[in-house]
């Protein structure tokens, strides 16, 4: 049944996947100078329904368990991967903004809020190559915890006063405790004194009866009382705990994962078994077979062209990009640079094995001195050529092993092991009203939603896959900005966790005291990118990234990083899985140009709206035992917080809910007054801070484009008005 199910879904979900090619290719190409709200919705249709195929697909992939059918679907996946990064980036420049309103496009589609999730595939951590010498040294330094490698210089006064605070701790704990010990063997004494009375057997029998009778009905009074709030809509329903349905799915799961393995090893087991069978008996065959084809291929081109064409370079795929379904002149086209590189769609499996490349050139080469007396001389041998002339980059720790730079840079904290949080751990809302507000000419804000959606698109997906950044390069740098508390932090290690990336911290407390002066940041940001490569997939993060473009010129190291910083960023390849994530939450601090030339994609997070801050009250307070009541009005704390950030609200919960507040939870129920006079010690996000953002952004390329494109769409309408104000007028 199992098995049928899953076949099922993936039939299922490739006939839709058919059908909306098929559509897609046979539509007229749109116009998005004639109408462009009208292209934007029709885009965003088939971004939501490549999404809902994507997400069926990837919980296909997960049942399967035949090798050869998880490698086609694989490939499926990737390609679905690469078309939402096309569709969002042509959503971007035609809305001129990178978070959208879907919510009029999820109502004719009857879809809802959750089918704009993107979710993230689980074979990024299981197909990981995993650098095991790395997390040794990484839980090694972790268990090493507290222990400061950087010796601190002291006076004698300085000593003895640390020394003294020290001991007259020590005494206070001493004297607690014993106090402690005390109170709680005189309570101890008192609890096992007993009272002798004088009542009857029976008369003490009904006495416990009615202690027991009023303590179950008033449980199920509150039970009762509670059922009917949650039938009313006043309160919270219990999140249950999982059932048997969800347990036996768990067993399945985990049996399925065995299945996985063991079939994938047998597979790669007999895979090299065939494939060197093969050679032994057929590869002198095939290499003779080959070599006609390549020669055929001479004749026909020369025929063709009058003249013998240029062997294929190595990068162009070599001899395998000469068996495509393209003409002569088409193929001698691509390999001179006139057309696009052909895409080989046929490749013999063991080509890479039988080496007849080199042979071939060779030959090629004999026929052209003899038949056309030229000499080869081919394109890509001058690029060689001009490539050896150019300078090459000194690499400054060419004598040293890759171990000893990853201890280094452990040792130094600038490679650090990532927190254990998950995207979906980051709590936000939908916004509901974004088509109403525009349509108002009042920009919403962004939702934290949004937000999260952004980052699993250009930061997940591109990490967790080769091949998007084979087909479709995208930008190495994203800033995060926004306030304090808003979850920067959260989002770098929520994107290391979900795709098993190594995390490179560049913070100002670790460069202030480490590779200081120019030459130290230059030898840094050399070894930080040289790792980060060699421990694919990686992050890079900048901490307080303003401070490497800030206005006023300082002496701290953070800003001697700009220039090294432009040149480590040319050196990374565009299917290199690196990305470099800088946070901040002053950009207004620094200067614009040469902060959006290195950061090409930005992020503003802003403060949780309501509905994203009663999420976070509920989710908080599960997360840390509490039971949702009526006593405690949610709604209430939602709105009074207005301002505050998730981080904001988060230290509010567990600076009330002590251990000794949660050890009375179950007599004293939880209160929302509790949280008032935490929040009155805190500073929100004010007006003046949230409008230095908006002003900021506005300087952006994009919030420039934005704002010329607003600029534009205002001058038609009043042209349309005026034009309408003339034909009335004249009808008149």
């Amino acid at each position: 049944m199992f098995v049928t199910s899953s076949h099922r879904n993936r039939m299922a979900a490739h006939k839709a996947l058919q059908d909306l090619i098929q559509d897609e290719v046979s539509a007229d190409p749109p116009d998005p100078h004639r109408d462009r709200l009208q292209v934007f919705h029709d885009r965003a249709i088939l971004y939501l329904k490549y999404l809902q195929i994507f997400r069926n697909l990837e919980e296909v992939f997960e049942q399967l368990v035949q090798p050869q059918r998880k490698k086609g679907v694989r490939v499926i996946l990737d390609g679905l991967m690469g078309r939402l990064l096309e569709l969002k980036a042509q959503m971007v420049d035609l809305d001129r903004s990178e978070f959208h309103c879907f919510d009029e496009v999820l109502l004719d589609l009857k879809m809802t809020p959750k089918d704009l999730q993107i979710p993230v595939p689980r074979f990024f951590l299981t197909e990981r190559n995993k650098q095991m010498t790395i997390d040794v040294m990484l839980e090694k330094r972790q268990r090493v915890g507290t222990v400061s490698l950087r010796c601190q210089v002291l006076s004698l006064e300085e000593a003895v006063h640390l020394l003294q605070v020290s001991e007259r701790a020590r005494q206070g704990r001493i004297r607690a405790q014993v106090t402690k010990e005390l109170k709680l063997s005189e309570r101890g004494f008192r609890r096992l004194t007993w009272r002798a009375t004088d009542l009857e057997p029976h008369q003490a029998a009904i006495r416990i009866q009615k202690v027991w009778r009023g303590f179950m009905q008033r449980k199920k009074t509150d039970r009762e009382r509670r059922q009917e709030m949650e039938f009313l809509g006043m309160i919270p329903a219990e999140i249950p705990g999982p059932g048997p349905a969800q347990l036996q799915d768990q067993l399945v799961s985990t049996g399925v994962k065995l299945i996985q393995d063991q079939n994938e090893e047998e597979y790669q087991r007999v895979q090299l078994s065939i494939k060197q069978s093969v050679l032994n008996v057929e590869g002198t065959d095939m290499k003779e077979t080959l070599q006609d084809q390549i020669r055929q291929w001479f004749l026909e081109c020369r025929d063709a062209t009058g003249r013998f064409p240029d062997f294929p370079h190595v990068d162009h795929g070599g001899s395998a990009s000469l068996f495509t379904q393209k003409s002569p002149e088409q193929v001698d086209d691509d390999i001179t640079g006139v057309g696009a590189p052909a895409f080989c769609w046929w490749c013999g499996v063991f080509i890479g094995c039988i080496c007849v490349d080199e042979l071939m050139r060779a030959e090629l080469s004999n026929l052209k001195l003899v038949v056309d007396r030229t000499k080869m001389k081919t394109r890509t041998r001058n690029k060689e050529k001009k490539k050896k002339k150019t300078k090459k980059k000194k690499d400054l720790t060419a004598d040293r092993s890759l171990q000893s730079l990853c201890e280094e840079l452990i040792l130094n904290e600038f490679l650090i092991k990532p927190q254990t949080v998950r995207l979906s751990e980051f709590i936000g809302e939908f916004s509901y009203l974004g088509s109403t507000l525009r349509q108002a000419n009042n920009d919403p804000a962004p939702s934290l939603s949004d937000v999260r959606q952004l980052v699993t698109l250009y930061a997940v997906l591109p990490l967790g896959s080769q091949a998007i950044l084979k087909k479709f390069p995208l930008v190495k740098t994203l800033l995060l900005a926004g306030p304090s508390g808003v979850g920067k932090t959260m989002l770098v290690h929520g994107v290391c966790n979900e795709t098993g990336a190594h995390l490179f911290h560049l913070s100002p407390k670790n460069l202030n005291h480490s590779y200081p002066g120019k030459r130290g940041a230059t030898y840094l940001l050399h070894l930080v990118f040289k790792v980060a490569g060699e421990l694919q997939p990686s992050v890079i993060w900048i901490e307080d990234a303003e401070k490497t473009f800030c206005k006023k010129k300082t002496k701290s190291n953070q800003q001697r990083l700009k220039k090294e910083l432009l040149r480590s960023l040319k050196t990374l390849k565009p299917e290199d899985r690196v990305l470099v994530i800088g946070t901040t939450q002053r950009p207004f601090d620094a200067k614009v140009k040469p902060f959006c030339k290195v950061y090409k994609k930005i992020i503003l997070i802003p403060k949780p709206d309501y509905s994203s801050r009663l999420a976070l009250w509920t989710e908080l307070l599960h997360a840390e035992g509490v039971e949702l009541g009526p006593s405690l009005d949610l709604s209430s704390l939602a709105k009074i917080t207005d301002g505050f950030t998730p981080g904001h609200i988060l230290k509010v919960i567990r600076s009330v809910l002590r251990p000794h507040r949660l050890k009375k939870l179950r007599l004293q129920p939880l209160m929302g007054v509790e949280f008032v006079q935490s929040l009155s010690r805190m500073e929100p996000v004010y007006k003046e801070e949230e409008k230095a953002f908006k002003v900021w952004f506005r300087k952006t390329p994009l919030g420039r484009k934005r704002l010329l494109g607003a600029n534009a769409d205002e001058d038609k309408r009043g042209n349309g008005k005026k034009k309408q104000k003339r034909q009335t007028t004249k009808t008149r």
